[in-house]
């Protein structure tokens, strides 16, 4: 049974994951991979991550960063976490909700109004495709906003990354290591929260400096869209254990 432990940040959560992995003597650098560009927050808060765990450890623990997709895509990134081949995995947790179905209370709309609402809360080029869903950072790293004349700024759903841990591994750790692992990611998602934050307006410049035009949604929208969002809260509490589902969405 796969299970997974939820500590919240935002944007990030540290996730474990079951299954199999070798033993914690390390004769090598341990992989974290991601399927995320290098100039992205995700990449930074790896970085981040590897960098305190090396000097939490005195050195004794390594971790090599790989990302844009080098060892996989999201999935086969998750299936090659819960093997032991990858221990560390960074994504967002869209690709999660097949492998763990609690993980889709994050896609539940319009539920904030704003980013400090969220923190408080968790601690087109053939023309085939009309619109398309992402963040500023994915637009600007994938240069979406070639290929797109607007973006709209729905603000419907948070960006959150999550760090997952095999959980054979994590179990195997000694106490000590497990802390650090635990204070290397508070210190990486501090870290990454704040460049996140520095990088929203540099984002925005670029993405409106190659002739993309950002729209503020108005009030009514908005309106709309929360109650247009009200069904898919009850989808998302069938299938969302309950304590998890109060604790993120509240009454809604």
């Amino acid at each position: 049974m796969k299970r997974w432990i939820h500590a919240g940040f935002a944007v990030s959560l540290f996730l474990i994951l079951a299954g199999c992995a070798a033993d914690t003597g390390q004769r090598y650098a341990y992989p974290l991979a991601t399927a995320s560009p290098e100039d992205t927050v995700t990449q930074i808060y790896a970085e981040k991550f590897a960098e305190e765990v090396d000097a939490l450890s005195g050195g004794r623990i390594k971790i090599q960063v790989y990302a844009n997709s080098v060892l996989g895509g999201d999935r086969e990134l998750l299936e090659s976490c819960y093997d032991g081949d990858i221990l560390f995995v960074v994504q967002n947790t869209a690709p999660q909700v097949n492998f763990i179905p609690d993980t889709a209370v994050f896609d539940a709309p319009c539920l904030f109004e704003n980013l400090d609402e969220v923190r408080d809360m968790v601690e087109l080029q053939q023309h085939t495709i009309d619109a398309q869903e992402n963040p500023y950072e994915v637009i600007v790293s994938n240069r979406l906003y070639e290929q797109q004349d607007y973006v709209v700024n729905t603000n419907h759903l948070p960006h959150l990354i999550s760090l997952i841990v095999s959980e054979k591994f994590f179990g195997e750790l000694s106490e000590e290591d497990r802390m650090i692992l635990m204070r290397a990611q508070k210190t990486a998602k501090d870290y990454s929260r704040k460049a996140s934050d520095e990088r929203i307006s540099e984002r925005a410049e670029e993405i409106e400096k190659n002739g993309t035009k950002i729209i503020d949604l108005d009030a009514k929208t908005r309106e709309d869209m929360v109650k247009a969002s009200v069904s898919v809260y009850k989808d998302i509490r069938k299938n969302v254990f309950g304590k998890i589902a109060d604790q993120y969405m509240g009454t809604n």
